[in-house]
Formats: structure tokens, C-alpha cells, sequence
């Protein structure tokens, strides 16, 4: 608790002017990092023909809010930083792919088997995509198969090359947010690693909800 990365330079490049209805979306690169360090770059597309409409480049330091000094990121929080980053500029992508299984629009044959349907997701895009990002929800909805689906595809696009951004949404108070990164982003108490790499989360009960995960 208490841990967290705070921006202090940003420059903003506006480049071109954009209809309030233009679908929009953003780019992100790791351009360098160390054990207190982010160096980011984000660029502003218009979805449709994919014109740069704006960027900025940001520094960013791990800070002890508690403290009130920078320090060093965890090691693990480090490793993840560092394993997205090579990724990225290994693959020359920053394709992340959705698992949302509906087992009611599988093809016939793999309708009854949502692992065996998310895992060959996983192998047509592994040479492309640095993550996948399963949506929690749909997994939760088909109940005790769709968790153990879940562990399985996990550990599965891991061993792919892939890191796994779980799609949780999850705000609540403290002590459940603690509860969340322990069963989401801990090594296991039998020694296992981390079920995922990263959890969405959402910040609206304030810092008290989201300082556990970081």
C-alpha cells in the first residue's frame, strides 16, 4: 500500500483537429524503464483510417506516497514492465486479444469445451500478440468448468510467450480489494505462480481500492 507511479513530465503534441463522433483509440510504448522509472509514449489514432491525431511522451516515477520519496518498484511489478516491453519491440505489436467464450457461438465441435476453444485462440495469435485478456465475467458465468477453463488458458498462453491481462473490473473497499490481488495477481500459497499478470480494475471508491493491487 502506498506504491504508485506518478507522472512528472509530460509533453502533449497536438496534430490534427477531429469530429466529436470519430471513433477514436490509443497506442502505448514502453520506450525505456528501470526500477523507478517509466518512460511512455502514447499515440492519439483515429480508428477509421488510423491517422495521428495527437502524442505524448511521459516520464513517470515510482513513488512511496507514505514516504514521500521515490523507490524502487517491486521486483515482481519490474518484471512484468520489462516482459511487456520486450515483447513489444520483439513482436513489433501491441495487440492485446479478448477472451470472452460464449459457448453458444462456438463452432458445433468445440461447443461443450471452452478450454480447448480459448487455447486455440491462443495458438493463432501467439506469433502476433504480446497478451490475451480474459473477461472474467463470461469464465465466472459458466461456474466451476468455466474457472478451472480459466487456470488452464492462463497457464497455457504464459507458456505461449503471452502475458495474461485478466479483465476483472473489480472496486470494492480495502479489504476486498486485497482479497482480489491476492486470488488474481499472488503467487499461489502452494508455491504457483500468479494467475495473471494484470487485473483491470476501477478506481471510483478512491485510493483505499486500488492501492492493494499496485
Amino acid at each position: 500500500a502506498g506504491l504508485s507511479y506518478y507522472t512528472v513530465e509530460t509533453h502533449i503534441m497536438h496534430l490534427r483537429e477531429v469530429a466529436g463522433e470519430e471513433p477514436l483509440h490509443v497506442t502505448t510504448q514502453i520506450l525505456g524503464c528501470d526500477e523507478k522509472r517509466l518512460h511512455v509514449f502514447h499515440v492519439l489514432h483515429q480508428s477509421r483510417d488510423e491517422v495521428r491525431l495527437a502524442t505524448a511522451e511521459q516520464m513517470l516515477l515510482h513513488v512511496d506516497t507514505r514516504a514521500g520519496q521515490a523507490c524502487p518498484a517491486r521486483a515482481d511489478v519490474q518484471a512484468r514492465i520489462q516482459r511487456l516491453a520486450e515483447a513489444v519491440e520483439l513482436k513489433r505489436s501491441q495487440v492485446v486479444v479478448g477472451l470472452d467464450p460464449r459457448p453458444d457461438m462456438f463452432p458445433v465441435e468445440v461447443r461443450e469445451d471452452v478450454t480447448r476453444f480459448c487455447c486455440g485462440i491462443i495458438d493463432a495469435v501467439a506469433p502476433y500478440a504480446v497478451a490475451v485478456k480474459p473477461q472474467l465475467a463470461f469464465f465466472e458465468a459458466l461456474g466451476v468448468v468455466g474457472i478451472a477453463a480459466l487456470e488452464e488458458l492462463c497457464g497455457y498462453a504464459r507458456a505461449s510467450g503471452l502475458l495474461v491481462i485478466l479483465d476483472g473490473k473489480r472496486g470494492d473497499i480495502g479489504s476486498t480489494a486485497r482479497a482480489y490481488s491476492a486470488a488474481y495477481l499472488e503467487p499461489r500459497e502452494d508455491g504457483g505462480v500468479a494467475l495473471g499478470d494484470a487485473l483491470t480494475v476501477n478506481p471510483y471508491l478512491g485510493p483505499d481500492s486500488v492501492e492493494p493491487y499496485l
